[in-house]
Order: structure tokens, then sequence, then C-alpha cells
């Protein structure tokens, strides 16, 4: 269920 949000996260991380 929280797979979206550790997602956004990750995606998150690599931008920065």
């Amino acid at each position: 269920m929280g797979f979206g949000f550790l997602a956004s996260i990750f995606l998150c991380s690599l931008t920065i």
C-alpha cells in the first residue's frame, strides 16, 4: 500500500 509513497521519495532523492 505504501509503494507509491516510497517510490515518490526514491524519485525525489534521485532528482536532488
